[in-house]
């Protein structure tokens, strides 16, 4: 992350937009959280606590979707008037490219858009600020749409396999090094095909089949190939059609 931007996480303190850090940025934030976490505990009133709070999310909120002015955040004093504000600003086209996983960050969708390369309803769109409607149909160029695909299977492949189903298997500790070791090799083809040659997916493969195995000896195979049905069944259709046929 660059320098300018890293002093405002400073002091928030955290992440805001969702980068890239070095070693030396995670450990500086680390010890600004703990030495946060120990003044708020020594705090005696509630109320200087929860309105500290209050003012670091809207900052947060403001730095996120791109420098909005605090005073549009301050109007609304209902729970509603936030809600309705909150999904005014989820509507936008560069935060939808974000949750839909086209691209990591605000400013990658950006840039995607300045540099025309999304269509709304089959039209070029410029305007990083563009409010999608429910049914808007997103699209990209040719070219494009090869590496935005990329980056969502990239993107699921991190959230659902490394995440859920591997991070099962180590302990917290360990986890935490293996993971960023894993993301430094997922980033580039020839680290994906060392994650895949690697000794411990083969035996997590090989023990998912063990397991598979044992439950189809207890409970049946489960499993139907359709292909195999369709046949089954078509071929009964033709002997009820010969039983059916008169032969003289």
């Amino acid at each position: 992350m660059p320098a300018l931007r890293f002093k405002t996480c400073r002091l928030l303190p955290g992440n805001v937009w969702n980068r890239e850090l070095s070693k030396i940025q995670r450990r500086i934030l680390r010890r600004l959280r703990k030495k946060r976490k120990s003044i708020q505990r020594n705090l005696s009133l509630r109320e200087n606590r929860n309105s500290n709070i209050k003012l670091q999310t809207t900052r947060k909120l403001s730095l996120f979707y791109g420098g909005l002015p605090r005073r549009k955040m301050h109007r609304g004093r209902e729970h509603t008037s936030y809600i309705a504000f909150l999904l005014n600003q989820e509507t936008r086209l560069d935060v939808i490219l974000v949750r839909l996983h086209f691209s990591n960050t605000l400013p990658q969708a950006r840039q995607l858009i300045s540099h025309r390369k999304v269509f709304v309803n089959n039209g070029l769109v410029s305007i990083t600020h563009w409010k999608v409607s429910h049914g808007d149909l997103i699209s990209f160029p040719e070219n494009e749409a090869k590496t935005r695909s990329e980056e969502i299977r990239r993107s699921f492949y991190i959230d659902i396999l490394v995440g859920k189903i591997i991070g099962k298997c180590f302990p917290g500790r360990i986890w935490r090094r293996t993971k960023k070791e894993w993301f430094r090799l997922l980033k580039t083809k020839r680290g994906c095909r060392l994650l895949l040659k690697s000794c411990f997916l083969k035996e997590l493969r090989s023990s998912m089949q063990e397991e598979d195995n044992k439950r189809t000896k207890k409970f049946g195979s489960a499993k139907v190939c359709l292909g195999r049905s369709f046949a089954e069944h078509n071929r009964m259709k033709r002997i009820d059609l010969l039983r059916r046929i008169p032969f003289d």
